[in-house]
């Protein structure tokens, strides 16, 4: 069946490509059918049905290439059969294998002007972007590379599009949040201090969670506009108001930005001249009953709003190591393997726990971007308020996949795996996600309490494509090597 569709996909016949997208549409439901089906045969396939849709284009020689896609040069027709194949693409994005076969070509350069189209094909082909993002988040960067395409991006999110678009437009957002392009990028075409100040009962909270995480990011690295923020009366209590009518992840962030902003000395000034002194004693009054809250929070037993934490054991072992080793060696050893002259290096902290080693690093490493990745929802939000009580501002929390780094945004210099090798339960699935993110000439750091384990992480690695660099001796009380992907 599965050769029959792609031979039907790739047909000059026109009645074959529409029998199957007529039968893609009917099983798009059906997971278990879309597992079988979505595989790198089946991409080549939708991309010959795109590519076929939208050929009709070249029957109108005046279209400038750069704007090929014009919905007034199609039917309502061919209007419905261009969505009805990027719905069964989007459904096929159930793989990962189908998704990094699309990558292999050209659909997502056909992508790009789809997404520009005032239609519901619009919609339809940012749902798709979203959809692949999930399976491989480094696609969302696809918005950065047309300046067109990033100006509608930047209304759907910010201006007044409909509430499904923007829901779409705001999952790329909070994707990309920690990526420095996107950030001034954003700020410099629309103002989300004035969208949160606007921001109404319908808007989403995955609207507003993205807005404040760019302006919580942004306000790490940039001093102007933590004061801006700082002085706008209106925005602060904005933010307040916010705190109090939202729920779950959406309120807990609000806590976090709030906790951070008003830590500044002009912030907390300025709302209380802003602010009724009633508001201002009732503020105080419900942060005093949250305490509780936040204290189990960031005792991370007991965290209200992230799942327990099974494995003390792991954290335990890590911080025994910790407190065993001279970190301050680690750390200049660490920037050897770095470029000496490059800023905003990525370097990962596989499993980082509550920042026990990534933040003590990131002080020292402070050209880095320290990507602080856990599996556990509790731990990462550990990290965010220990680096913002810390004043760290260069640590950025990425919760992954399980055993996976996949989420992390961008290419890697160096990837940190330090004292967790006990509790790895999928080796080759690990390693095959650290090489996936690792730059040209990366390289990957195993430290362990124990030569046995570093021993067996160091032949679980030769076997998913790494190779020893090199085994410094020098760091007392641990066994530590580096490895590289043979592939470079």
């Amino acid at each position: 069946v599965l050769k029959g569709l792609c031979r039907c996909c790739k047909s000059d016949d026109s009645l074959m490509k529409a029998i199957a997208v007529s039968v893609l549409m009917k099983v798009r439901g059906s997971k278990a059918l879309l597992a079988l089906l979505s595989g790198s045969g089946m991409a080549t396939g939708m991309l010959n049905l795109l590519e076929e849709a939208l050929s009709s284009v070249l029957e109108f020689p005046k279209v400038d290439q750069e704007y090929r896609f014009v919905p007034a040069a199609f039917t309502t027709e061919q209007m419905a059969q261009i969505g009805d194949i990027l719905q069964v693409t989007m459904s096929l994005t159930l793989t990962k294998a189908f998704v990094e076969k699309l990558n292999q070509t050209t659909f997502w350069l056909l992508l790009i002007p789809l997404m520009k189209a005032k239609s519901d094909v619009q919609l339809k082909a940012v749902e798709l972007l979203v959809s692949a993002s999930r399976k491989e988040p480094e696609l969302s960067t696809l918005v950065l590379k047309d300046k067109e395409l990033f100006a509608s991006f930047a209304e759907a999110f910010a201006g007044h599009s409909e509430p499904p678009v923007q829901e779409q437009a705001s999952y790329l957002a909070n994707l990309l949040c920690k990526v420095k392009e996107f950030r001034t990028l954003v700020l410099g075409a629309c103002s989300l201090s004035e969208f949160i100040c606007t921001a109404q009962d319908k808007t989403s909270d995955v609207a507003i969670v993205a807005a404040i995480r760019i302006l919580f990011n942004e306000c790490k690295v940039n001093e102007k506009l933590l004061r801006d923020l700082s002085a706008n009366g209106n925005f602060l209590l904005k933010v307040v108001e916010l705190w109090y009518s939202r729920e779950g992840y959406a309120k807990q962030i609000m806590l976090q930005f709030m906790q951070f902003i008003l830590s500044e000395e002009e912030a907390s000034k300025k709302l209380t001249e802003t602010a009724s002194e009633g508001h201002v004693l009732a503020l105080l009054d419900d942060l005093a009953r949250h305490k509780a809250m936040m204290e189990a929070f960031e005792s991370g037993g007991a965290s209200l709003l992230a799942p327990a934490v099974d494995n003390d054991l792991v954290v335990a072992e890590r911080a025994k190591l910790i407190e065993t080793i001279d970190c301050t060696k680690v750390g200049k050893y660490l920037q050897t393997l770095l470029p000496p002259s490059e800023d905003n290096v990525c370097v990962i902290d596989v499993c980082s726990f509550s920042g026990m080693i990534c933040i003590p690093l990131a002080q020292m490493m402070s050209n880095v971007s320290m990507y602080a990745v856990d599996w556990v929802k509790g731990f990462v939000e550990k990290v965010e308020l220990a680096s913002n009580r810390a004043k760290v501002r260069n640590v950025y929390p990425v919760l992954c996949d399980y055993e996976t780094v996949d989420s992390v945004p961008s290419k890697s210099k160096l990837a940190l795996l330090m004292g967790v090798w006990g509790a790895i339960e999928d080796p080759p699935l690990l390693f095959g996600s650290i090489r996936a993110k690792l730059e040209k000439g990366g390289k990957l750091v195993i430290v362990e309490s124990e030569e046995k384990l570093l021993k067996d992480a160091q032949s679980w690695a030769s076997k998913a494509g790494f190779q020893l660099f090199t085994e410094p001796k020098h760091i007392e009380r641990c066994s530590m090597c580096v490895m590289q992907s043979m592939n470079i």
